[in-house]
């Protein structure tokens, strides 16, 4: 995954809230710990919890789908 590519979708996400539909799919449980760092990253960054995992998610299947057609193509 391209950490930068992240970092820039996140800055774009911060202003983007038009979603017309909504589907509520993942219910995560984190330790302590990674909970209260993941929370604490959001909050200095000014992102959401879920606008981060939604970004690594669609980073992670564009990845994906990128080097499956990678090697269909050689």
């Amino acid at each position: 995954m391209d950490i930068e590519l992240i970092k820039e979708q996140l800055e774009l996400k911060k202003f983007e809230r038009k979603w017309e539909n909504r589907y509520g799919v993942l219910g995560i449980t984190l330790t302590n710990d990674l909970y209260k760092e993941f929370k604490e990253y959001c909050n200095n960054k000014g992102y959401t919890m879920s606008g981060v995992i939604k970004i690594l998610i669609r980073n992670y299947l564009d990845t994906t789908k990128q080097k499956e057609n990678n090697k269909c193509t050689k």
